[in-house]
């Protein structure tokens, strides 16, 4: 029946210090009636001068050390032992001495030498369940086998005796031996990054006491992190899931924050994006004015759950930006590009203006900070309008020769936001009722290439401007023989 190696460990400690008592009492038997009987001669004919009283003090003392020496521990005996040597001893018991500390010398080789041969065969073994092991419990034996041998070969650390890198080999690996089973304990409970951490600096330790291959370690730190990254992308997925509404991103967010699988860059992307819209909601709730930088577009990166929500928050705050909090809200299965086809249908419709002019804002603003400047969908609506609100406000400045270009840059550029009817209508007001001004702009614009407008597309988006309350509701009205109502 085999025993198990912590077994072996005290047994073979039990056996070394057996072996050293039977050795250490042959060799002080000689030397302790050696000292006894110059005790005694000393004692006889002491004259009480200095030098005969320290030398039978050291041989007392020598005497009363080696009768209780501990064969575990021979360093007090030797250190006494050699302190005698140098009171002036007669010769014979000189070489008494000598010869004791010499035994010693050859005892604690011979004890050093068991135990190295030990400590190789306990490191080897070691080394071997090391790459064996999936669970921390299973070196448990291993780390006190080796804490056994640093106590036993502890005693032995004397030049020329026992070398003293064994001592620190030892050391190294039940060091080393500790960490890896750290390394194991944070694997079986999943907690990945630790165990990357504790694997990183076993490689950056330039001594590896059990000569385990790097490559071995660099292979499991491999499998850490990709083992790490399915755990971060299953929890952030699970956690994005449980998102049913825009009530309940601050609670996902701190459960997000508080993982470690944060520290990742596809998680933080997502937690960037889902901060943008959980901060513009509760400002949205409290009725504060905010903005949606072009930012807010841009974070998150392609994830669909940010991307339904920002969508759900658009919803939200767009009929606020309109003014149609009160009087047109979006219908239920609409989503934002149709709630502004619609508010843009219906402001061409009602000829409300305003209306109109806020929904290509908000439409321009959310399309080009979503594909960038220069990028915008409904650039040539905007120009459109520009041009047409620009005849607006000259006319109601009674500057009816700019009103005229302005409409005319309109017509040439007239899309379904401003329907060529509408700029129809006002420029034949102006020629019926303000026919010298519409003749001295068709003079002034002659050869003009009305197509030279340079669209606010290609601005930066400067971001989404929510209010902090909602404006009134745009009353609906008609456009005046002479000038359509402007703001």
């Amino acid at each position: 029946m085999r025993l198990s190696s912590r077994l072996m460990v005290g047994w073979l400690c039990f056996a070394t210090l057996m072996v050293a008592h039977a050795a250490e009492e042959d060799l002080f038997s000689s030397l302790t009636a050696a000292l006894r009987d110059d005790i005694a001669s000393l004692q006889r004919r002491s004259t009480g001068d200095s030098a005969t009283t320290n030398r039978l003090t050291q041989e007392r003392s020598a005497l009363f050390i080696l009768e209780r020496a501990c064969a575990a521990n021979l360093t007090p005996a030797q250190q006494s032992l050699q302190q005698l040597l140098a009171s002036n001893l007669p010769p014979p018991l000189a070489n008494e001495v000598n010869m004791a500390l010499q035994s010693i010398q050859n005892l604690r080789v011979q004890q050093a030498q068991k135990l190295d041969k030990k400590t190789a065969d306990a490191l080897t073994r070691a080394k071997d369940v090391v790459l064996k092991a999936s669970r921390a419990s299973e070196l448990d034996a291993f780390l006190i086998e080796l804490r056994q041998l640093m106590d036993v070969s502890e005693p032995f650390q004397l030049p020329g005796c026992y070398p003293q890198s064994a001592l620190k080999r030892l050391r190294d690996a039940a060091g080393f031996l500790q960490k890896w089973q750290n390394y194991l304990w944070a694997i079986e409970n999943g907690k990945f990054d630790t165990g990357i951490k504790v694997l990183t600096d076993l490689d950056k330790t330039e001594q590896n006491a059990l000569d385990i291959p790097r490559s071995e370690i660099l292979a499991r730190v491999r499998s850490s992190e990709e083992k790490d990254k399915a755990q971060a992308d299953g929890y952030v997925t699970s956690t994005l899931q449980s998102i049913g509404s825009l009530d309940d991103l601050a609670s996902a967010l701190m459960r997000l924050r508080s993982h470690s699988a944060y520290q990742s860059l596809a998680v933080s992307n997502a937690v960037n994006g889902l901060d943008a819209i959980c901060k513009s909601y509760l400002a949205f709730k409290a009725g504060v004015a905010t903005t949606l930088p072009p930012t807010y577009w841009q974070t998150g990166g392609t994830n669909l759950i940010v991307t339904r929500l920002r969508a759900e928050l658009l919803l939200l705050v767009l009929p606020r930006i309109l003014g149609t909090e009160q009087t047109d809200p979006p219908n239920s299965n609409e989503t934002v590009e149709t709630y502004l086809i619609r508010m843009r249908a219906t402001a061409i419709a009602q000829r409300n203006f305003e209306l109109l002019s806020r929904t290509l804002s908000a439409a321009k603003e959310i399309s080009s900070s979503i594909s960038g400047p220069g990028q915008s969908l409904i650039a040539q609506d905007d120009i459109s309008f520009l041009a047409w609100r620009e005849g607006q406000n000259a006319e109601r400045a009674n500057r009816f020769s700019e009103a005229t270009l302005a409409y005319r840059r309109a017509l040439n550029s007239a899309t379904p936001a401003i329907p060529v009817e509408f700029i129809a209508e006002r420029l034949d007001a102006i020629e019926k009722e303000h026919p010298d001004e519409f003749r001295r702009a068709g003079e002034t614009g002659r050869g003009y290439y009305y197509g030279q407008i340079i669209p606010r597309a290609y601005e930066t988006p400067s971001g989404l401007t929510v209010p902090a309350v909602s404006p009134r509701p745009t009353p609906l009205r008609t456009p005046t023989p002479t000038a359509s109502p402007m703001p």
